[in-house]
């Protein structure tokens, strides 16, 4: 098992523990030693949890080529929501649902765009 995916694992152990702050800071490490999409979504998700928004841009949007489900756009849809981008909210929301149409983040996020589109 490799250093990195160690890290990650004990990342994902402290996030189930409530401990968040320590899940940032394994999963940075695990993410600079092997660049994985769910290490980024993870790191993205604690920083939401902390009320960093900005600061879970980048790893959402790292996540967002290194695979291709709807979870990462779709968070990052949320990010730039609260972040009032609400152009890059869309483009996400709908990458998101080109990827799965029936993601309901992403739907959501649409929704409070006033965005109409069909089921």
């Amino acid at each position: 098992m490799s250093q990195g995916y160690e890290l990650y694992a004990q990342g994902r152990a402290a996030i189930k523990a409530g401990q968040t702050a320590e899940a940032v800071r394994l999963l940075r490490k695990s993410a600079a030693l092997q660049p994985h999409f769910k290490t980024f979504e993870l790191l993205g998700e604690c920083m939401v949890k902390f009320g960093k928004h900005a600061e879970a841009v980048e790893p959402l949007a790292s996540a967002i080529p290194l695979n291709r489900g709807p979870r990462a756009p779709a968070l990052l849809a949320e990010v730039c929501l609260a972040l009032g981008r609400t152009k890059e909210a869309r483009e996400y929301a709908e990458l998101a649902l080109a990827r799965h149409p029936q993601n309901r983040k992403a739907k959501l996020v649409l929704v409070k765009l006033g965005v109409e589109f069909s089921d």
